[in-house]
């Protein structure tokens, strides 16, 4: 694509880099394919880990500015991350300027950094929304300050020159206010690395002969971190009901245990089913797109999500899908025609449509070619690269025109960063205290202090009581 506007540099503020996620996984994938278009990708990351790693090694560049990205609902965690804005926010300038940014793109939780960054340096943001705003990443900390639903689109509509939704479901929230730009780019992947001829010549591994297992008996998968967002205990209360109907099936567990006390919660339900031996967990796997064709029916569960990278992963590679309508399945699944939507929760109705799939060969087999279909006509990776670098030469070729660095905004700012260093001055001065007051009380109740008051007393002392 040719076009005076076309961007040279791109500057990625990532979220994290220890966990390979969907998210990392497609920021790798990205990088690698602006590159091969003659654009160069740097990335600004808040810890070293294996993300750093696997940047390095295809030969992109990172820059390591420490953060708390995900400071839950805890009021020292939020303002610790909200005192060293303008600190973070700086040092991404300092970036931008030495390698000569075009376009910040934030795939964070929080875009705030990033785009206080693009702001001083009159470049354009982008803040790329991976999931469901309003479930997972309405701000806690912006709710600590109790602003409107109206005031937050407003922040973002000055933070943000354009916010591009991984699905619909992810863009909600900012649904119809005229302030805001959006757009949804939904996620796509490169369709070759599920061809079954492609994983034949790589020496696919056998499912069946790893988990030791008959050809003709069912296998149900779950793919994805063990965490509540994933809720796998649906799949397993699923997976229970299914295994009643049908004692011959499987169930396979793929994906990290994030949560351990979630997997000992899981464990636990397992052994409550009719079959606990036909459970198995395989951990974190490297060979997903060869172990989806392999399995009878691919179930997601999870409570929300943005564009579930799996989803696509199961259709282009033949794999049966019932999914919750947790996001963006419902921009890729149509419902009963290239895989089955159910209602988040309802482990009944999963287990339902998946014994369905298992017990009709023919609906089995039209899932897979319709599954695959839609995949290659909606969601091809070249469109989706083309669709990025498009947006990112659109906002540039507005830049002339755009108002300059907004002072008032960096002083808002400012100000929530000093007001968010005074409160962790705060916290921990009450901190003390109740360390101080609890020293008293143990100190009062000791032998010691009584001891030590009696001799007082018989000396002719005053003691208060």
């Amino acid at each position: 694509m040719i076009t005076p506007y076309k961007p040279k540099r791109i500057l990625f503020v990532q979220h994290g880099a220890t966990v390979m996620g969907g998210v990392e996984r497609l920021l790798l994938q990205i990088s690698g394919s602006y590159r091969d278009r003659g654009v160069e990708s740097i990335v600004v990351l808040p810890e070293d880990g294996e993300l750093v790693a696997r940047l390095n090694a295809i030969g992109i560049k990172t820059y390591i500015i420490p953060s708390i990205l995900f400071p839950g609902s805890n009021n020292a965690g939020i303002n610790l991350y909200l005192a060293g804005t303008i600190e973070r926010a700086q040092a991404v300038l300092q970036i931008i300027k030495d390698e000569a940014i075009d376009i910040v793109h934030t795939n964070t939780v929080y875009p705030f950094d990033g785009a206080l960054a693009a702001k001083m340096a009159n470049i354009p943001h982008i803040w790329h929304v991976h999931s469901n705003f309003d479930i997972d990443t309405t701000p806690t900390l912006l709710k600590a300050y109790n602003l409107s639903d109206q005031a937050i689109r407003a922040l973002y509509a000055d933070l943000c020159d354009t916010l591009v939704g991984v699905s619909r479901r992810t863009l909600k929230f900012f649904e119809g206010d005229p302030r805001i730009s959006s757009r949804v780019i939904l996620n796509a992947l490169k369709i070759d690395e599920f061809d079954h001829k492609t994983l034949s010549q790589s020496g696919e591994p056998n499912l069946r002969d790893l988990l030791k297992i008959n050809s003709n008996d069912p296998i149900v998968g779950i793919v994805g971190r063990i965490c509540d967002q994933k809720d796998p205990l649906t799949f397993v209360r699923a997976a229970k009901l299914i295994s009643e109907k049908n004692p011959e099936a499987h169930f396979v567990i793929i994906g990290p245990p994030d949560d351990k006390t979630l997997k000992k919660l899981v464990e636990d339900e397992i052994c409550r089913s009719r079959n606990p031996s036909h459970f198995h967990f395989l951990g974190e796997r490297e060979d997903v797109p060869a172990l989806l064709p392999q399995l009878s029916v691919i179930l997601i569960t999870s409570i929300f999500e943005g564009l579930a990278g799996v989803c696509l992963e199961a259709l282009a590679a033949r794999c049966p899908t019932v999914s919750t309508r947790c996001g963006g399945s419902e921009d890729v699944i149509v419902d009963g025609e290239n895989g089955f939507l159910v209602d988040i929760g309802d482990y009944e109705a999963i287990a339902q449509k998946a014994l369905r799939i298992i017990e009709d060969p023919e609906l089995s087999n039209n899932l897979k070619i319709s599954g695959r279909k839609i995949v290659e006509k909606n969601f091809s990776w070249e469109c989706f690269i083309d669709n990025f670098i498009a947006l990112y030469s659109e906002l540039l070729k507005k830049n002339n025109d755009r108002q300059k660095s907004d002072p008032a905004l960096e002083l808002c700012f400012h100000l929530i960063a000093q007001n968010a260093a005074l409160n962790l001055k705060l916290e921990a001065h009450n901190s003390r205290l109740i360390e101080l007051e609890g020293f008293f009380e143990r100190l009062q109740s000791s032998n010691v202090y009584r001891l030590t008051k009696y001799i007082y007393k018989i000396l002719g002392g005053h003691v208060r009581s």
